[in-house]
């Protein structure tokens, strides 16, 4: 049988991680622009998105430019 101390500190130490999860997610931070950590990975990723988007889409008509020339 597990002794009484050993449950409570487990117990414990779950509460502080839920709080601390929770507490974290919301928190604003400097360095992300006051944002909560949510919110900032969140614009991060569209942000990324739209980088990759706009860097395809440049691959996209250098190849059909190069392609034209070549063809020319």
């Amino acid at each position: 049988m597990t002794s009484p101390v050993v449950n409570r500190l487990a117990a414990r130490t779950a509460v502080m991680e839920c709080i601390e999860s929770w507490y974290n997610l919301r928190q604003h931070h400097a360095n992300n622009l006051e944002l909560p950590p949510a919110k900032a990975l969140a614009e991060c990723k569209n942000g990324h998105q739209a980088e990759q988007a706009a860097v395809q889409e440049e691959n996209q008509s250098n190849c059909l430019r190069i392609l034209t020339v070549h063809t020319s």
